[in-house]
């Protein structure tokens, strides 16, 4: 509605919508993921995720900021980034220990990195953190300030996240290194399967 109000007072603004929108009307472009499922249009272009700002050159940067951060961890880095719920359902204290369960196995006699989401639940730390006997670095979102997401991505040696959220998922695979993605049923509507296809 705002787009749509500022057009109308302003015609020669250009409006672009990203994601998928109510209605594509008096939108000049839409830029929309191929899992949202839209008609064709004439003002419209298809991504193949969602769009975001990570990059090769943000990556660079995180690393040069966060590897001496994380040096005193041994080798292999296994970055774990956490979701959390979707409108279709939300993960078990079960999964979110299985999901911790498999880092550990994947880290071997090397190192987790663990990024907790605005969306991650108080209860997959809580049942998380007493698994984590090996080296590890988390970062909790509600109250660490410093983000190190971005530098746990470009620092990891193989990267396993959620799948529950689009943007990690996409933005894991710009740090070109095995990513692996925990897929729950019980959680994730079809879009996001499609998605998962596709990366």
């Amino acid at each position: 509605p705002v787009l749509r109000y500022l057009k109308r007072q302003s015609p020669a603004t250009r409006t672009v919508y990203l994601m998928r929108p109510e209605v594509n009307a008096d939108l000049d472009l839409v830029a929309i993921p191929e899992h949202d499922f839209m008609d064709p249009a004439s003002n419209m272009i298809t991504t193949m995720g969602p769009l975001h700002a990570v990059s090769p050159e943000t990556l660079a940067a995180a690393r040069a900021q966060w590897e001496p951060k994380f040096a005193h961890l041994p080798r292999p880095f296994v970055t774990l980034c956490l979701g959390g719920a979707t409108k279709k359902g939300r993960y078990t204290a079960h999964q979110w220990r299985e999901l911790v369960q498999r880092a550990i196995l994947l880290a071997g006699s090397g190192s987790l990195l663990i990024a907790s989401s605005r969306r991650t639940p108080p209860e997959a730390l809580d049942v998380s953190t007493p698994l984590l006997q090996l080296p590890h670095y988390l970062h909790r979102w509600d109250t660490d300030i410093d983000n190190p997401y971005l530098g746990m991505l470009a620092c990891a040696d193989g990267i396993i996240v959620t799948g529950d959220s689009l943007s990690m998922c996409a933005e894991a695979c710009v740090a070109q290194v095995p990513v692996y993605i925990y897929a729950c049923t019980n959680v994730l509507p079809l879009k996001h399967e499609l998605l998962h296809q596709t990366l």
